[in-house]
């Protein structure tokens, strides 16, 4: 069958009409992508004035002030909830000077810069202009300025030619669309942990060791941690005369952090989760007995961490709770079967070490 055409008539006109604005829309325009939108971007601030410098600016009047400098396409708030970037903020009163100290960070919590500058001022409202200036730095940073632009949500694939068909009564193929994803997330970080634990509980006789953790912070989660300690120094626990165990341990597993709250200077996290404990008895004479003694702890832990530096010291106490203790038993003379130490049912540990960053 042949494709009949027609030359003339007003259904012509409007077909080749109709044909004309297609080709033009085709060699004028690639319509592929969408125009990128302009969005507001929220930074929040978190300012803090320590013991003698209360006659500092204020958290209010900075923020109008700094308000009033900042582009308009940047929202400053004191909100941190959903905010693209934070500014922490601080400033000491120290032997006639005044020290300010700036940090921005993304909503992960990974610092993106900061500024520190000392001033030898009579009065603090004298270092607000350069203050202020700072902040308003911060906030047109090219991090912060190129996050207000949003990637098309819509890409266009393919465009079917109007009025033109393969055969009469085929109708013509419609528009696809395929959405694409650009919601802004933060980057994963990883922290490292080597430190110091001091066990109250889990064996015979308070008890130290090395502590080790890995943190993982997904984005738009809670922070997972893999933490582990070691107790290998022996504690004795007679039976009889002569006789008894040698103790040693190890306690580990995974960990969920809830509460993970950024201050200015000091970090909180609050954690709970699930660790197998492990003991081992060595025997020392002939009627005591070798034990291994692996059992389930549930740990709450809460930790301080001090942002000192790329190394920070950290401060923690954890509470452990074994729902079904185990005991390390002996024989008696009699080859009867003794209790030679029971573990509680809720044990301390006291942690102190230090942390870094390996990702970012």
């Amino acid at each position: 069958m042949q494709a009949r055409v027609i030359t003339s008539g007003p259904l012509a006109s409007a077909r080749r009409a109709v044909l004309l604005a297609w080709v033009l829309m085709v060699v004028c325009g690639k319509p592929s992508r969408a125009e990128t939108t302009p969005r507001l971007v929220q930074v929040a601030i978190e300012w803090t004035r320590s013991p003698g410098a209360e006659e500092c600016i204020s958290t209010d009047e900075l923020l109008s002030r700094t308000r009033a400098r900042a582009p308009s396409d940047i929202r400053l708030t004191l909100d941190r909830v959903d905010a693209d970037f934070l500014i922490v903020g601080r400033v000491e009163s120290d032997a006639g000077s005044f020290r300010t100290a700036l940090e921005l960070r993304d909503a992960g919590g990974r610092s993106l810069g900061k500024r520190t500058f000392v001033s030898m001022a009579r009065s603090c409202s004298e270092i607000e202009p350069a203050l202020i200036f700072a902040l308003v730095l911060l906030v047109e940073t090219p991090l912060v300025r190129e996050a207000k632009h949003e990637r098309p949500t819509e890409e266009l694939i393919e465009l079917a030619p109007p009025l033109l068909s393969p055969a009469p009564g085929v109708p013509i193929a419609p528009l696809r669309l395929t959405q694409r994803s650009t919601e802004r997330r933060p980057p994963w970080t990883v922290d490292v942990g080597l430190g110091l634990s001091a066990a109250v509980g889990l064996a015979p006789r308070p008890t130290i060791g090395p502590d080790l953790s890995l943190m993982v912070r997904p984005p738009s989660f809670v922070p997972v941690v893999l933490r582990g300690a070691g107790y290998p120094f022996g504690v004795d626990r007679p039976t009889v005369e002569g006789e008894g165990i040698t103790v040693r341990g190890f306690v580990g597993g995974l960990e969920l952090c809830p509460l993970d709250r950024a201050g200015g200077v000091i970090d909180v996290r609050a954690c709970g989760g699930a660790h197998l404990a492990f003991l081992h008895a060595a025997p020392r004479g002939p009627l005591s007995r070798r034990a291994d003694l692996p059992f389930l702890v549930l740990p709450l832990r809460a930790e301080l961490r001090a942002r000192t530096g790329p190394v920070m010291p950290y401060l923690a106490i954890t509470g452990r709770f074994a729902p079904s203790p185990p005991s390390l038993l002996y024989r008696a003379p009699g080859r009867e079967l003794r209790t030679s130490y029971e573990v509680p049912w809720a044990m301390l540990e006291l942690d102190l070490g230090v942390q870094w960053s390996v990702l970012p």
